[in-house]
């Protein structure tokens, strides 16, 4: 069971992600949106919330039984012989009797209001969640795909000095080759080179390690392949506002997990009346 879910995973997962396509960030974003298993179960946690409250709200319905009783017998009776040689007759009766109760409670000391109260507090909080799950993944996604891009520019840039420090060494060899240098530079040169791939190997290892985390962020197989747009090619973001105080207050405002704490609350108040009405 656990293979074949596997597989369908990766199935979803080489379905969604076009070969020929370059992602920037907008589309990674979307991708993750679409395949992270974490934005799945904060959905799967808001519409078993929402079904909570469903069945709260049933129970102002009111609840209908049918019941139906059936019943045979058979039954040996006894008769003149001149009438039935055997002297008894055999007698089979059925019978059923179906019955319809309907139920309704008109009065509980608001228990029912409390549940419901806390059932859609709870509701609201899975919904939340389940908008701050999709924040934080924007956020993940968003912050590996820089780092990705400010690898690639390191790995850039250790490729070019490696580049220079190879032409300088060249030149040094070749003027000690005709005498107009000293053996201390040339090495002074192969260290330099050295030293560059030294970086260089290092850059490598950072752009891997970025990509890996951007494919991790998305929530996708680590061997899956896939062609990212380097941040460079990105336009400049505006620049931020003077007063930050304002953005940062409004930023808190609207964070998800402050709206939730409020909504628990709500859910615990609710759960209170439900318990002080049981009593």
């Amino acid at each position: 069971m656990g293979s074949r879910s596997t597989t369908d995973s990766e199935a979803r997962t080489s379905a969604s992600i076009e070969r020929d396509q370059r992602y920037g960030l907008a589309e990674l974003i979307d991708l993750a949106q679409r395949l992270n298993p974490e934005t799945h179960e904060a959905w799967e946690q808001a519409r078993q919330a929402a079904l909570a409250v469903g069945l709260v709200e049933s129970s102002y319905a009111p609840q209908i039984s049918i019941e139906a009783i059936v019943g045979f017998q058979r039954t040996p009776l006894p008769i003149p012989t001149t009438v039935n040689p055997k002297g008894y007759f055999i007698s089979n009766t059925l019978e059923a009797i179906p019955t319809v109760a309907l139920k309704w409670l008109l009065f509980d000391f608001g228990r029912r209001d409390g549940q419901e109260q806390s059932a859609r507090a709870n509701s609201f909080v899975a919904n939340v969640g389940f908008t701050g799950a999709h924040q934080k993944l924007m956020f993940v996604v968003s912050r590996a795909y820089f780092s990705l891009g400010a690898a690639r520019g390191r790995l850039s840039a250790a490729e070019q000095a490696l580049k220079n420090a190879e032409t300088v060494q060249d030149a040094a060899q070749s003027r000690r080759e005709r005498g107009l240098t000293t053996v201390v530079v040339v090495a002074q040169a192969q260290r330099q080179t050295a030293q560059a791939r030294l970086n260089l190997t290092k850059a490598n290892g950072d752009e891997r390690t970025a990509y890996t985390n951007i494919i991790a962020a998305i929530g996708v197989p680590a061997d899956t392949k896939i062609d990212i747009a380097d941040s460079s090619e990105q336009p400049l973001p505006p620049e931020p506002p003077d007063n930050l105080s304002g953005v940062i207050k409004d930023a808190l405002a609207s964070r998800p997990d402050v709206i939730a704490a409020l909504g628990k609350i709500e859910a615990a108040e609710g759960e209170v009346k439900a318990k002080l009405a049981d009593h």
